[in-house]
């Protein structure tokens, strides 16, 4: 069975309009790195080709990050930052190659400092005013729950990207001349966005909280209790006076046996304890006496006959199958066995009236 192939994920409009910027302005850094080799200040061209390959790296780079984050809530940040990755890349192409507004004297090593030196500041302002934008929005405009909140954050961005707005200004067209109360301005503008930033933390820490006796309870993972846990290690003996913390199976497991009569035990291994030689003693059954043969005819005395009359058979004694004790090894026999005690059977009495022999007759 063939499983249909996923449907393929479309770009966002939002992305299809950052990746257009974006190639357009590499092709544009291009085309104006070229026309500004050819018709512009001819002075260090070649350290200004690499400082040209250099600015268009870092610009595919930041792009590349930005495109790599995921959309979320802030759907609008990768057209945003693509746009201000434009703008100060064209900046960046104008100060390289002595273009508008910029300082005449470019051969001088205190001009290429200054105008490097506005350049980082440029992106670090920028950056921090984004990222600033993209920490408020979702927190304190969209996800707020008082007015206040919301109105005093839209009013900080706002004061914020105007105070950006005029240090990047100055610093983008140096040549310029700029009157003080642009700056006057600016200083206004960066207080008051300043302030802005810190009323909505202190707004949010003093929002009514609920009481700790009406929190939610933590829902905590219920665990299964095993009657019968699977106990795959080693049994261990529990210590005096405490009882084992689990079931012993390996008792149940193998019942114990009594060894019959004369013969020793089989001892059956038990799961984690090696099994120590001690040789039990077999149970010994008791030895049944033996009846004893009867004599042989004693030679009767004189005046009696040598043979006797008749004598009642004795019954012939059963042998009893003794069974081979285990004797263990460096200990003698036992001094104490029985030994067969023989009964002598009483003959029967003879009788006075015998008839004599045929030699004592006279």
């Amino acid at each position: 069975m063939t499983h249909p192939a996923p449907p393929a994920r479309q770009r966002s409009r939002t992305a299809t309009i950052a990746l257009g910027l974006s190639i357009t302005m590499l092709v544009a850094a291009a085309v104006l790195g070229g026309i500004f080799i050819i018709l512009g200040d001819q002075a260090n061209v070649a350290g200004r080709a690499w400082l040209t390959l250099l600015l268009v790296g870092l610009f595919a780079g930041a792009v590349v990050l930005d495109g790599s984050m995921p959309e979320g809530r802030n759907r609008w940040y990768l057209a945003v930052s693509t746009i201000l990755n434009v703008v100060l890349l064209a900046i960046g192409l104008l100060k390289i190659w002595n273009g508008w507004l910029q300082p005449a004297d470019t051969a001088s090593a205190a001009v290429w400092t200054g105008q490097i030196a506005r350049f980082v500041s440029m992106i670090l302002l920028v950056r921090v005013a984004l990222l600033l934008t993209q920490l408020y929005v979702p927190r304190f405009i969209t996800g707020a729950s008082k007015t206040g909140v919301r109105i005093s954050s839209m009013a900080t961005l706002v004061f914020a990207w105007l105070t950006v707005l005029e240090l990047v200004l100055p610093a983008a067209f140096p040549a310029m001349d700029w009157p003080s109360w642009w700056w006057r301005t600016a200083g206004a503008t960066s207080l008051i966005a300043i302030v802005g930033l810190v009323i909505p933390l202190v707004l949010r820490a003093f929002e009514p909280k609920p009481p700790a006796d009406q929190l939610p309870p933590q829902d905590y993972a219920q665990q299964q209790w095993n009657p019968n846990p699977q106990w795959n290690g080693y049994a261990q003996q529990p210590q005096q006076g405490q009882p084992p913390a689990y079931p012993q199976q390996w008792q149940q497991e193998y019942p114990q046996q009594y060894a019959q009569p004369g013969y020793p035990q089989n001892a059956y291994p038990q799961a984690g304890y090696p099994q120590q030689g001690y040789a039990q003693e077999a149970y010994q059954q008791p030895q049944a006496q033996q009846q004893a043969y009867p004599q042989p005819d004693q030679q009767g005395q004189y005046g009696q006959p040598q043979t006797q009359g008749w004598q009642q058979p004795s019954e012939a004694p059963q042998p009893v199958s003794e069974a081979p004790q285990q004797q263990q090894p460096g200990q003698g026999p036992q001094a104490d066995q029985q030994q067969p005690v023989q009964q002598q059977t009483p003959q029967p009495q003879q009788d006075p009236e015998t008839t004599p022999r045929p030699e004592q007759q006279p």
